[in-house]
Formats: C-alpha cells, structure tokens, sequence
C-alpha cells in the first residue's frame, strides 16, 4: 500500500532552532551527537576543522543555553584525526567515544572524559586493534556504572 502526504513548508526563525545560528566561519563544525543537561540546555558534540585548508578533524564540544547561544566551547588543536561520535552524561561531567587516527597503528577508537565545565579530566584512552581498523559506533554506561559497553566496527586492513 502506499500513502501520498502534503509535506509542510518549514518555517525557519518561528522558534529556536541550531540553523538559526552560524558556525565555523573559518572552517567547518560537525555536530554527531547531543545529550540534554536539564529542561533548556544542552551539550552537542562531533568535530571541528581550523579553517578551510585543515584537513584533519578535530574534537568538539558545545553547551548550548535555552535560546541555543553558546554557553562555552572545547575545541582540542589535535595532530591526528580524532572525532567524537557519541556523548554520555555523567554525574561529574560528560564521558565521549570517537574515532582516533595514528599513522603508526592505523585507525582505531578511545574514549575521552571532560569535567562539567568542559575541560578535559584525562588524556584520551585509545583503542587499536591489529590486522585492522575500528570504527565507533555506540556506547553505555554498564548498569553497575563501572565501565562501558562499546560497540565498534572492525575493518579488516585489506579490505
């Protein structure tokens, strides 16, 4: 069976909305998940390049306020490709899983920990896997709250 439907004309402006707001003038941001801090913010997070001739992309993190502004910002100046996929909430800030390059070990994946005014509290913890690349895909917190359960793509490296 199939169904035709009247889609409705967006109406850009009538309410807050993220295009309502410009980003990354000088290069660009990719905003891959987000998790809500209580009823009117939020904390998005993804990757980031310098400006239009960096090709490497880098880890973000934004606080938005009720009308979206930015309450503050992480962008980490990383060497390598390092991006962040998914954004956890914790009781003493925000836990992330991402993809991590190292030109040494390939591809692979780490988790990195940020305090609740977005500073880094430890060095990002990365994963490699030989004979192959990862790719995050999701994480939880385990239900005892000690730990993660992360679910990753492995690649093997000829294919």
């Amino acid at each position: 069976s199939a169904e035709i439907t009247t889609l409705r004309e967006p109406q850009f402006g009538a309410a807050a909305s993220m295009w309502d707001i410009l980003y990354a003038e000088e290069g660009m941001d990719v905003f891959a998940d987000i998790v809500p801090i209580d009823a009117t913010t939020v904390v998005a997070a993804g990757a980031f390049t310098k400006d239009i001739e960096d090709e490497v992309y880098h880890p973000l993190i934004v606080k938005f306020d009720e009308r979206l502004k930015e309450v503050w910002s992480v962008r980490e100046d990383t060497k390598n490709q390092q991006t962040i996929h998914r954004i956890l909430k914790t009781k003493d800030g925000f836990t992330v899983l991402g993809d991590i390059t190292d030109p040494s070990r390939g591809n692979g994946i780490y988790i990195g920990a940020y305090d609740n005014n977005g500073k880094v509290r430890a060095k990002p913890a990365p994963i490699f896997e030989k004979g192959g690349d990862l790719d995050a895909k999701a994480f939880v917190q385990a239900q005892d709250g000690n730990g993660y359960i992360i679910a990753a793509q492995f690649i093997v490296t000829k294919d």
